[in-house]
C-alpha cells in the first residue's frame, strides 16, 4: 500500500509503517511542509498514495469525495496520544 504522511503526523510512524513493508512518503520529506491542503492533496494523488493526516479539512466529502481517490484516513487522537501515532496506525 502507498501512504503519504502528512507533517502533522510524526516522523516515527513513517520508520514504523515502512518496516512492515508499507510504501511510505512523507510531506516533509517531499518539502511540501506549510503548502497548502490542495497541494499536499494533488502530490498524494499524483502518486496514487492513501493521505494519512490529522487535518479535518481533509474530512469535507464536497471536496474530496469519497471513491474518486486514492483515499484519506484523518487520524483523531486525544493530545496525550499523539506521541504514539505510529503505534495506533499499525495496530
Amino acid at each position: 500500500m502507498k501512504l503519504k504522511l502528512d507533517e502533522n503526523i510524526p516522523q516515527s510512524a513513517a520508520t514504523r509503517l515502512a518496516a512492515l513493508g508499507y510504501d511510505v512518503d512523507t510531506v516533509l520529506d517531499e518539502q511540501l511542509g506549510g503548502r497548502s491542503d490542495q497541494d499536499v492533496w494533488a502530490a498524494a494523488q499524483g502518486e496514487g498514495r492513501l493521505l494519512v493526516t490529522h487535518d479535518l479539512d481533509f474530512s469535507d466529502t464536497r471536496k474530496f469525495e469519497p471513491g474518486k481517490h486514492a483515499g484519506v484516513l484523518i487520524v483523531r487522537l486525544p493530545d496525550l496520544e499523539q506521541w504514539r501515532v505510529g503505534d495506533h496506525l499499525v495496530a
